[in-house]
């Protein structure tokens, strides 16, 4: 991670700015959080409102995504608890991507996507890529990572045993 994130003398940077206060790190990082992690007291439109009010730069993606990704006006109006698992990762991408963010970190991005969905997805993140954004992916889906990563790495036990690009690997 080098050169992304940096710990000095007791506090972070994330692409040279303080991870832990201001805006300045959230305006250009995009988490792509566990499912479960979403206020289920809100509707779809209120978090990504939210959300996108906290990242600090507008929300040029957002129409966009939400098309891609199906998740049209009428179901953002509903509270989140009625979503089903595949309808909250798609709007925990949305609130991901939605300000074109220049570092993604994504967990197990595809997971409760069904293959359309997935599909829409990769082609998401292909797009991503070609503006020359960086995107972090856990994933344990071996052609998913072939398909979309550049390099890997490879973690067992707690532990980083290789470092490579995909092809080579």
């Amino acid at each position: 991670i080098t050169g992304f994130i940096k710990p000095t003398a007791g506090t972070a940077t994330v692409l040279g700015a303080d991870a832990w206060s201001g805006t300045q790190a959230r305006a250009r990082l995009g988490f792509l959080p566990d499912v479960g992690g979403l206020y289920e007291d809100m509707t779809g439109q209120e978090l990504l409102d939210f959300l996108g009010s906290l990242q600090g730069r507008g929300i040029p993606l957002r129409a966009s995504l939400c098309e891609r990704l199906e998740l049209p006006a009428a179901l953002l109006c509903r509270g989140i608890k009625t979503y089903s698992k595949g309808t909250r990762r798609k709007l925990a991408l949305v609130q991901a991507l939605q300000h074109d963010p220049d570092l993604l970190i994504l967990d197990e991005p595809t997971e409760g996507l069904d293959p359309l969905m997935q599909q829409a997805l990769f082609s998401i993140l292909e797009e991503t890529r070609a503006r020359g954004r960086t995107a972090f992916m856990s994933s344990h889906i071996l052609p998913e990572v072939e398909r979309l990563c550049d390099q890997v790495a490879i973690v067992r036990g707690g532990n980083l045993v290789a470092v490579e690009r995909v092809a080579e690997l």
